[in-house]
Parts: structure tokens; sequence; C-alpha cells
């Protein structure tokens, strides 16, 4: 038989290996509705492109380019 001692080290180590899990899997989930996010408005700057195709990209510089120049 263990004793007390053990038996709390035991559950202690038991229970953080259940919050470590815990957070992975939030983590996890985390990363996949960033990921959604991300193809959601990758899908939505297509349409745009598609349906304007003409339009210039704003906000990239040029080679060359000056800050502040005009």
């Amino acid at each position: 038989m263990s004793s007390p001692a053990s038996l709390t080290a035991v559950m202690s180590a038991f229970q953080s290996g259940l919050r470590k899990k815990a957070m992975r899997s939030h983590d996890d989930n985390q990363w996949d509705e960033r990921q959604q996010a991300v193809e959601a408005e990758n899908a939505t700057q297509e349409r745009i492109r598609r349906r304007m195709p003409g339009r210039q990209q704003t906000g990239a510089s040029k080679t060359g380019d000056i800050d502040g120049a005009q």
C-alpha cells in the first residue's frame, strides 16, 4: 500500500497532465479557428480580385519607391 505522501504526489502529477492536455486541445482549437479565419479572408480577397480584374493593389510599395514621396 502506498503512503499518503506518494499518493498525493501521484494525484498531483496526474492532474497536472490533465491540465496540460486540456490546454493543448484548447490551443489546437484556437489554431483551427485561426486557420478557418485566414482561409475565409483569402476566399473573400479572391472573390474581390475576380470581380475587379483591373484593380490595382493598394498599400504595396514597388521597388525603388520612397516613403512619403508623391
